[in-house]
């Protein structure tokens, strides 16, 4: 099958590249910053999905890679409905469970794209910057594939996930104490290997994309879904799922995207307040959904533009409030997800219930940190 790519796009200047295996970003920004994205010729794809195929063979016409090269037996997410947590609202509370994915986190929907596209491109290294659950995913999938992964943790990773990492094949290595100093250093100091850290990578979110098409097969369009915001990546990948089935003529309905970071670490959030793309929050501090905390969301300008062109919103949570929806989950449902995860239920007691369809993405689950959410719970 011959790709349908037609160029990596800037979400901010327009200026378009060809799709080569060593552009990533574009030259008008600093560098940093996710602004590319990539565009499909999408006239010529004439069927989507593909109805005899599985798993993620059926996106493939929208999906950035020749052939399924390198796979771990990939299945769609359950998607059920929130019964007994639910009836505290009139809407219909509907959860993606993303962790029931291979190493129990949507990481591993852009770990599937980035291997096989770094093996069409001929990369033998792969590098990623990441707290934890990426950098568990892209060893994962990698090391099967015998591609060295390079995983660049910073200091406050937990013990847990850098073991399992290693476990997985990856090595890590240490290069500050918070994810943005080792972004800024791995990408200052030009690493060997192919970045593949979301908030750059623009074939990452080509993964994430893949839950709205699943989504979009069982349920049709909800009306909002809720997605937790660190980098930004899975609710921009999202939300261009939802658009490409748009230009496809498949709906003519897009949901509203709604975001969800803490409270005063929530660069997205400042981003739309200042009417910007991109925001940088000053003194940080330690949170209990550490995967969501945030100097700077390096995928901000294309989650930002989502949030604006689909009519959503950004909510902010704080440790409290997680940690209140996620004893919620585990004793009204035995739902145990990380508080990262947690924060999207938190949210949806500050959004006005209109008696809609709400998708709650559940990104990732407890299982990793399970010493972690033991100390939250019993405090």
């Amino acid at each position: 099958m011959e790709p349908k790519i037609k160029s990596l796009k800037c979400v901010k200047c327009g200026k378009e590249y060809n799709p080569d295996k060593n552009t990533l970003g574009c030259k008008e920004d600093n560098g940093y910053f996710g602004y590319l994205e990539v565009q499909y010729d999408y006239e010529k794809i004439t069927e989507f999905p593909l109805e005899n195929e599985k798993g993620m063979a059926r996106y493939m016409p929208l999906l950035p890679i020749i052939n399924i090269s390198h796979s771990l037996n990939e299945n769609k997410t359950p998607l059920f409905e929130l019964k007994r947590f639910g009836k505290r609202f009139s809407s219909t509370i509907w959860v993606k469970d993303e962790t029931k994915s291979i190493t129990g986190c949507f990481k591993d929907r852009e770990s599937f794209v980035l291997v096989n596209k770094a093996i069409e491109f001929g990369h033998s290294s792969l590098i990623i910057v990441s707290s934890g659950n990426a950098a568990l995913s892209l060893s994962a999938y990698a090391t099967p594939a015998g591609i060295k992964c390079t995983c660049f943790v910073p200091t406050n990773t937990l013990k847990e996930k850098k073991e399992l990492i290693e476990f997985f094949g990856g090595s890590t290595s240490t290069l500050g104490e918070n994810y943005e100093d080792c972004y800024h250093k791995v990408v200052e100091l030009d690493c060997t290997g192919w970045n593949c850290s979301s908030g750059l990578n623009p074939y990452a979110a080509e993964g994430d994309k893949t839950i709205a098409f699943e989504i979009f097969e069982e349920l049709g369009v909800p009306d909002k879904i809720i997605v937790p915001c660190g980098n930004g990546t899975n609710l921009a990948g999202i939300y261009k799922g939802f658009k490409e089935l748009k230009i496809l003529g498949k709906t003519g309905k897009i949901p509203q995207m709604i975001g969800v970071q803490i409270k005063g670490q929530a660069p997205i959030a400042e981003a739309i307040k200042q009417g910007k793309l991109k925001c940088t929050i000053t003194n940080l501090k330690k949170s209990i959904a550490e995967s969501i905390v945030a100097m700077e969301s390096y995928s901000s300008p294309k989650a930002v533009m989502a949030i604006k062109e689909s009519g959503g919103i950004v909510v902010e949570v704080d440790d409290n409030e997680v940690s209140e929806a996620l004893k919620e989950l585990i004793n009204e449902e035995s739902f145990l997800i990380e508080p990262s995860s947690a924060s999207v239920f938190a949210a949806l007691k500050k959004i006005p219930d209109k008696g809609e369809n709400i998708v709650c993405v559940a990104t990732g689950t407890g299982l990793k940190m399970l010493e972690e959410i033991y100390k939250m719970l019993r405090e």
